[in-house]
């Protein structure tokens, strides 16, 4: 995987498409929750935005996550 690649590219996703659906809308754990909205990701549209490099540079949010 392209670590430096935004996740839309990388599965070929219109991100646009998902800037009005809120990540609560999705069933994540809690603490996969509490992360995305701490680090200012509160929409779908928003995490295909970012790389998996971003991703798991988050405090306590690791590949198990």
């Amino acid at each position: 995987m392209d670590e430096q690649r935004k996740f839309c590219e990388l599965y070929h996703i219109n991100a646009e498409e998902y800037q009005n659906v809120d990540i609560d809308d999705i069933l994540f754990s809690v603490r996969v929750n509490n992360r995305l909205h701490r680090e200012g990701i509160e929409t779908v549209g928003a995490l295909l935005n970012c790389t998996y490099e971003r991703l798991a540079g988050l405090s306590g949010f690791g590949a198990g996550c």
